[in-house]
């Protein structure tokens, strides 16, 4: 169990909660004592040694000052520059110092020269010790560090003091310390549980989000290879169904052209699903070229058998994005202008923008969409008056605007109806050409 690496994590977690708890407790363990301090000096000036009263409260004052600095030290470093063994320790001498000078004030202070100031400081160096524990016992170490040295010389002071009643306080002192010590050894327990419980549950959210991740990305990979051959699929079916008149053909052609729009409206379900739980993706520089290429080795045939010309421009654009969403947004917008073009052509390809950057853009001689459907045109399931001789669920400008909202590229839309329609998508960021 020693040498299980994942309980030394555990261990170490457990150990630096504890360290951050004693830090965030700090400001109030600092302020206490030297509000004490002060108020008792002035308290008991001219009624004990005045020379301790000065040394005692410069002390105090003096300590904390310095775990002030090294608080506001301490809260200003991050992540691994706290993970420093020079913090433990000096939250344990800090400590222990602090009990010495508080301890010390107990032999040099008691019994004080007005015997009447003899109960303020039985009052005082009881609480004293027991003001703090709650802090004190985040970390265990620092309140024994400093528990102990503030506790036992007052009671060995009384103690050697002899008479009935030094010796009684000192026996309620003495019960008064194991039940202080026992409370924050309760105390520390019940903290430690709570720290123990919350990392766990850390370590299982972390998990559960990295299993996640791999199903979001597994749905994105899988939607976006599955789609490629669905929709081209789709288109062929959709122009073999024009072209066969016989009665014994064109229902098999329907229930294929049925069963594949169910399954392209399965695929488009699972993307979204996986672009919700998923709405952003680190960019990075994608080569347009290649994507554009195989584009057009999908859709050409499609395009040929419906007569129509057909073409991309070449390019040498790096733009800035992931490369499964780029392809998603360019296939399903030449999908769109494929599936929807009767007569004429359909042509894509990039372009530079006035701001140096790269914009995607495909033309085609389509109905054109009157300008009132214009906005909604990118929602799902939205299906144009003019769709209704044309298969399909309204579902790929869709999916082509989550896609771009994930990258940060903007889409838009030109066209008049009945000359057809322009698509572009500008990409937020161009990467330079790095030399091609």
């Amino acid at each position: 169990m020693r040498n299980d690496p994942v309980v030394k994590d555990i261990s170490e977690r457990l150990r630096w909660a504890q360290i951050d708890a004693f830090h965030a407790h700090l400001p109030g363990i600092i302020g206490a004592p030297a509000a004490g301090a002060v108020f008792s000096a002035w308290v008991l000036w001219g009624h004990t040694d005045n020379l301790a009263l000065v040394v005692g409260l410069f002390l105090v004052v003096g300590i904390s000052v310095l775990r002030m600095g090294a608080y506001l030290r301490y809260s200003s470093l991050r992540g691994e520059a706290r993970c420093s063994e020079f913090w433990p320790r000096l939250a344990i001498g800090m400590s222990f110092l602090s009990g010495l000078v508080w301890g010390g004030a107990a032999v040099f202070l008691f019994p004080p020269t007005t015997p009447e100031y003899s109960r303020y400081l039985i009052i005082l160096f009881a609480l004293v010790p027991v003001a703090p524990v709650a802090a004190l016992a985040c970390y265990r170490p620092t309140f024994y560090a400093y528990y102990l040295p503030a506790a036992l010389p007052f009671v060995i002071r009384l103690l050697a003091e002899g008479d009935r009643a030094g010796v009684t306080a000192a026996v309620l002192l003495i019960i008064l310390m194991f039940a202080t010590i026992g409370f924050a050894n309760r105390f520390h327990k019940n903290l430690l549980e709570t720290f123990r419980l919350r990392i766990l549950t850390e370590e299982q959210n972390d998990q559960i989000g990295r299993l996640l991740k791999h199903k979001q990305q597994h749905l994105v990979d899988a939607g976006h290879d599955l789609r490629q051959p669905v929709q081209a699929l789709d288109m062929m079916l959709h122009t073999m169904s024009g072209s066969f008149a016989a009665d014994d053909v064109r229902p098999k052609l329907q229930a294929m052209d049925a069963a594949v729009q169910n399954l392209s409206a399965h695929i488009s379900r699972m993307q979204s699903v996986a672009a919700a739980e998923n709405p952003s993706v680190e960019p990075g520089p994608v080569d347009m070229n290649p994507i554009l290429a195989r584009v057009c080795e999908i859709f050409a045939p499609i395009a040929a058998s419906k007569g129509l010309r057909f073409c991309y421009v070449e390019t040498s654009a790096l733009v800035n994005g992931a490369e499964a969403e780029v392809e998603d947004i360019i296939r399903n917008l030449v999908f769109n202008a494929v599936h929807h073009t009767q007569t004429g052509g359909v042509v894509f390809g990039m372009r530079r923008t006035g701001s140096g950057g790269y914009m995607f853009a495909v033309y085609d001689t389509g109905p054109g969409i009157v300008p009132e459907d214009q906005d909604r045109i990118f929602d799902d399931f939205v299906r144009l008056p003019s769709d209704n001789d044309v298969a399909g669920r309204g579902l790929g400008l869709a999916i082509a605007r989550r896609s771009a909202q994930r990258i940060g590229a903007e889409l838009s839309i030109a066209s008049v109806a009945g000359r057809g329609t322009r698509f572009t998508c500008r990409f937020q960021v161009r990467i330079p050409d790095a030399g091609r």
